[in-house]
């Protein structure tokens, strides 16, 4: 009975953070060259295995917590969510933001009543913002000892993205005068303006609910609620994904979800307070020779497209928006063309997406 208990629960929780793996989007599989091993470096369990070129990624499904770190540290979105779109898994916490805006936040560690995750090193910089847009003016994140839980790193990665929210803080109006404050057991996030509240589509509210994590005291109603989803069905949420023995080359361009979400989120910032910015975990430029041989090999390895040919197809052009810092490019290229540079004008970021006020 109770092993039968364990297995149901075991599934729900799994429910909402099942990872997917699409290991062509990943650069050890595109290039030899590619000494990428974030995935691997941060999985708190080492279920990460990547190989090399013409081979997969490997994920130790039993070693596997979900904690969906991997989703957050992949700079070319080689981990999904699997069940659903990386916004509509923000959207199941918007419904939790109170009227006066206060969002609480949590992983499976805690025992408190706020919005619950497997893990906190899911969120990121992109993720704050993106809440913050849509009525979260005041974020509370409990972030309890993450020594007694197997997805070790949650309150580490939590606490840099915070971090780099601070250093943005000085460049756009409605994220200037930010407060954070640290305390031992909780991270609360002030905003400087209340957006109004986004909250989720009555349509979508009820795959927002079969995507939360339910608890066992929660299963029977859960059930009762969707008798039509057996646990038959919901455990093939949890089931590997079939990889590829070998994986193609690159040949789409995708913008990882998170990608969008912090462009998409900045332009609901405000007017630009300043217009360099120094390189960093977000923002990135690089420089093209000009004497240039046209060669087009990062354009083809670029996995977002922020390298891309000019209409005319005489001039390889650079769109920082899209730019992931994967590293693909400079890699690719043949003559060392490709040059970083140490700060980039956020005007050029956004090209021209956002009509800036001086």
């Amino acid at each position: 009975m109770f092993g039968k208990f364990n297995l149901a629960n075991s599934v729900l929780v799994g429910m909402s953070q099942a990872v997917g793996v699409r290991p062509e989007r990943c650069n050890k599989m595109c290039h030899k060259l590619s000494k990428c091993n974030l995935c691997e470096t941060n999985c708190p369990t080492g279920a990460i295995k990547v190989g090399d070129v013409g081979s997969t990624v490997n994920i130790d499904w039993d070693s596997c917590t979900y904690c969906g770190i991997c989703v957050n540290i992949c700079p070319t979105g080689v981990f999904n969510i699997r069940e659903m779109e990386y916004e509509n898994f923000l959207k199941e916490y918007l419904g939790k933001i109170t009227p006066e805006g206060e969002l609480k936040l949590s992983c499976k560690v805690s025992k408190s009543d706020a919005a619950m995750m497997e893990c906190l090193g899911i969120i990121g910089l992109p993720d704050l913002l993106y809440l913050y847009t849509h009525g979260a003016s005041k974020i509370i994140i409990e972030t309890p000892d993450c020594t007694a839980c197997a997805s070790k790193y949650g309150r580490d990665i939590v606490t840099d993205e915070i971090e780099e929210l601070k250093k943005l803080s000085t460049y756009f109006e409605y994220l200037d005068g930010v407060q954070i404050t640290h305390e031992q057991s909780s991270i609360t996030i002030k905003f400087p303006k209340q957006f109004p509240i986004s909250a989720p589509d009555p349509k979508e509210e009820k795959a927002l609910k079969m995507a939360q994590t339910v608890d066992r005291r929660g299963m029977f109603g859960f059930f009762r609620d969707n008798a039509a989803d057996t646990l038959v069905k919901s455990a093939a949420l949890l089931t590997p994904q079939e990889l590829p023995t070998r994986t193609t080359a690159r040949t789409t361009k995708e913008v990882p979800a998170k990608r969008k979400l912090l462009i998409e989120s900045l332009l609901s910032c405000g007017k630009l307070l300043k217009d360099e910015i120094r390189i960093g975990a977000y923002f990135y430029n690089f420089e093209i020779a000009t004497d240039c041989v046209l060669c087009k090999v990062c354009t083809r390895m670029c996995p977002t497209g922020a390298f891309h040919m000019s209409e005319d197809d005489k001039q390889i052009l650079f769109n920082p928006s899209n730019c992931t810092s994967c590293g693909m490019c400079r890699i690719s290229c043949y003559y060392g063309y490709i040059v970083p540079s140490k700060t980039l004008n956020l005007k050029e970021l956004f090209d021209d997406l956002l009509k800036f006020e001086k």
